[in-house]
């Protein structure tokens, strides 16, 4: 099969600009949900870290840091990245759920009651949770070897949420299929993901290159614009997706 990127593009953007204000919604109140838990998460590491900074003002290196931490600082710092990591995850889960619901509707064009809305959304959830999780222990092996095969996983295992959501067969069987399909159309798939990754580089750049004053509100708007270029990236590889399968409902 021929896929035209710029087909996928143009038909990504339309439905962005016929749901923008949805769009934004959801990035806004994920971006919320993030600040918050890093309101009560962050402080705490960054205390322990300028705590051990202050014995020795030349020790840069992480390792080295955690080295220097009592054991009871060492256990909080795990802990906590452990809660973040968890927290990430669910918000993340909950951003593709929102966003796949909002093209549920605009595929079958026709409401549904809240039950059968709640009953869809929370069976969902589950699997897709554990997914994600998965998906994000590869990428971080990924990212502990080497940049260039975290964004190799990245991308292999893309479209598996989607396939999650739509076909309900199971984990195995949406990281088999999403491996498969990026496989055979690794092209189509690697610019947008890979854009997706530069924009979130880009952003914290221009954060650090203008030293902003207010870092919740930077952190803030660094969420809500990654957010909205996520729910942008999941619309494509919805659409990109819909090219193997005949998509009526979900």
């Amino acid at each position: 099969m021929f896929i035209k990127e710029t087909d996928l593009f143009i038909e990504t953007l339309n439905f962005v600009k016929k749901n923008w204000i949805k769009l934004c919604l959801v990035s806004i109140f994920f971006s919320f949900t993030i600040i918050v838990s890093d309101y009560y998460i962050i402080p705490t590491i960054q205390k322990i870290y300028f705590t051990i900074l202050r014995q020795d003002r030349n020790m840069y290196s992480l390792v080295n840091i955690f080295d220097l931490m009592t054991f009871s600082q060492q256990k909080t710092i795990l802990q906590f990245s452990f809660l973040r990591n968890i927290f990430f995850i669910i918000n993340l889960t909950f951003i593709i759920e929102s966003i796949m619901m909002i093209i549920y509707f605009k595929v079958c064009e026709k409401k549904e009651s809240l039950y059968k809305i709640y009953k869809m959304f929370f069976s969902i959830f589950p699997n897709l949770f554990l997914l994600i999780f998965f998906i994000n222990l590869i990428i971080q092996a990924g990212l502990v070897l080497l940049i260039f095969p975290a964004i190799i996983f990245s991308i292999f295992f893309s479209i598996s949420p989607i396939i999650l959501i739509i076909e309900r067969k199971g984990i195995l069987f949406s990281l088999k299929k999403s491996f498969l399909i990026c496989l055979s159309k690794y092209k189509e798939l690697s610019f947008p993901i890979i854009m997706w990754l530069c924009s979130k580089f880009v952003l914290l750049m221009i954060g650090y290159i203008f030293s902003i004053r207010s870092e919740n509100f930077f952190l803030f708007l660094y969420y809500i614009i990654s957010n909205f270029f996520l729910c942008m990236l999941i619309v494509y590889l919805f659409k990109f997706y819909s090219l193997f399968n005949a998509i009526k409902k979900f």
